[in-house]
């Protein structure tokens, strides 16, 4: 049986001339009041955190003549590749990462995390051969 199927009474996706946005819209609406969707937010410390990391993120693609929303994982991988080339800690790497990803999550918008991993693992071992080079 599909979800259409036993959709509430009223046939909602039946009412012709919607289009698929619309359509979307409802059936939102509807999985997340049967289903009780939850959603687990940042901290607000977090949030306010994110906000900033992004503003550098759109800052420094603009300066490249890129987009930052959406952007490409491509793109983000070089943020962070030119991050910690500039010196910036893991952590903040780590920060400016995780904005990158909670701004598309809340845009809707896909964001291809391949590129990010594999940056984010260039990044560890970056450090880790920085570390062991002031031995």
């Amino acid at each position: 049986m599909a979800y259409t199927d036993c959709a509430p009474a009223g046939g909602l996706l039946e009412v012709l001339g919607l289009g698929w946005l619309a359509k979307e819209h409802i059936i939102t609406g509807q999985i997340e009041q049967m289903l009780k969707v939850e959603y687990e937010l940042p901290s607000e410390a977090d949030r306010e955190l994110f906000a900033v990391e992004l503003k550098k993120f759109s800052e420094w693609a603009n300066e490249q003549g890129l987009r930052s929303l959406p952007a490409s994982g491509h793109v983000a991988a070089a943020y962070l590749v030119d991050l910690v080339l500039g010196g910036a800690s893991l952590d903040k790497v780590a920060a400016a990462a995780a904005a990158i990803k909670f701004a598309h999550e809340m845009a809707c918008q896909f964001l291809d995390w391949a590129p990010i991993q594999a940056a984010l693992d260039f990044c560890c071992e970056h450090n880790q051969s920085q570390l062991g080079g002031q031995s």
